[in-house]
């Protein structure tokens, strides 16, 4: 029908498990144990000697990252009243929107420079 992305299809699988045990366990163990997964994984892409490691390591890594994305919109509502809520959530939500169109740009300028 139509075609997704691997990191959309990534966030919604893991969403559905990291979301209840946020609730049951907490969230910032769950946003701890996602970054260290995250970064166990990213040092194992660095150090890939194969394209097939690196595919399934960047698959775990992307895991791992996953969980702050995952538990995010918890953790606004938990710290947030009622009133503030929309524009903490419209603030986390520009980090994965803006961050890949801004990132190339902030890169040519500092390579321009250097």
């Amino acid at each position: 029908m139509g075609h997704c992305s691997f990191p959309s299809r990534e966030k919604e699988l893991t969403s559905r498990f990291l979301a209840p045990l946020s609730e049951l366990y907490g969230r910032a163990p769950i946003i701890h144990a996602g970054n260290i997964v995250f970064t166990i994984f990213q040092i194992g892409c660095a150090e890939a000697n194969s394209i097939g490691a690196l595919i399934a390591l960047r698959l775990f890594a992307g895991i791992g990252g996953s969980a702050v994305l995952s538990v995010g919109g918890g953790v606004i509502a938990d710290a947030f009243p009622k009133e503030k809520m929309g524009g903490a959530t419209a603030a986390f939500s520009l980090g994965p929107l803006l961050g890949p169109v801004v990132g190339p740009v902030m890169y040519f300028s500092i390579s321009c420079i250097y």
